[in-house]
């Protein structure tokens, strides 16, 4: 039986030690384990929710989605490319 909020599919990690733990899988996660790796270091990340974090899944990228979607539907909706369209015949 799993803890939970654990899934029981998780693979297993294929050394004891690392050299870094890395808490999370944002961009500055995903900057900390290239840099132990130029490093020569190994290093292991840790999600609790969906890789990429916060920016990627909940924040940033789809907000700014969301803006660029608004201001096409705007555009569309606008005098001047109603006008436009019914020039063209359309």
């Amino acid at each position: 039986m799993t803890k939970p909020g654990l899934r029981p599919n998780r693979r297993p990690l294929k050394q004891a030690h690392y050299d870094l733990v890395i808490l999370g899988s944002g961009s500055t996660a995903f900057a900390a384990a290239l840099r132990a790796q130029a490093l020569g270091k190994t290093s292991v990340m840790t999600e609790e929710r969906t890789t990429g974090g916060t920016c990627v899944n909940r924040g940033c990228l789809p907000s700014k989605n969301l803006i660029e979607a608004a201001k096409i539907i705007h555009a569309g909706n606008s005098h001047r490319t109603r006008k436009n369209i019914q020039q063209l015949g359309v």
